[in-house]
């Protein structure tokens, strides 16, 4: 799922600016450049986000590990006699599982990203050009 948001933000982005890849391309810039810029955009996208996002997630993680997610609100009167856990649940969170999370969204952006970069360098002069 994540892939398929991914691939249809980058696409959308690429198709929306058609008209200003034609202006590149008459310009001069070759379709190899304009599918290199697309994907450097790409990337640089994706790695901004991973920073907004691991910014917000270990904000909020360092919350639960710290302080908790107490259960006891869920019980208004006295806890079960059954319940043979902590009321008060701590998240934990290794660095591992941080370090290939990002890794396999950076990766998989710059595998998905071809495809928009192959359609933008391909974009065909007259076309781009006819108007917005």
């Amino acid at each position: 799922m994540v892939g398929l948001g991914i691939l249809n933000t980058i696409l959308m982005r690429v198709l929306e600016r058609r008209y200003e890849f034609g202006v590149s391309k008459a310009l001069g810039l070759r379709p190899g450049q304009l599918a290199v810029m697309v994907i450097g955009e790409s990337l640089a996208l994706t790695a901004i986000s991973l920073a907004l996002g691991l910014a917000l997630g270990l904000s909020v993680e360092h919350y639960f590990a710290t302080s908790g997610l107490d259960l006891r609100w869920i019980f208004k009167a006295d806890l079960p006699s059954a319940l043979v856990l902590d009321p008060i649940l701590y998240s934990r969170l290794s660095s591992n599982r941080i370090i290939w999370s990002v890794s396999i969204v950076f990766a998989m952006t710059t595998v998905i990203s071809f495809y928009p970069a192959l359609k933008a360098a391909r974009t065909e002069l007259p076309d781009a050009l006819k108007g917005l």
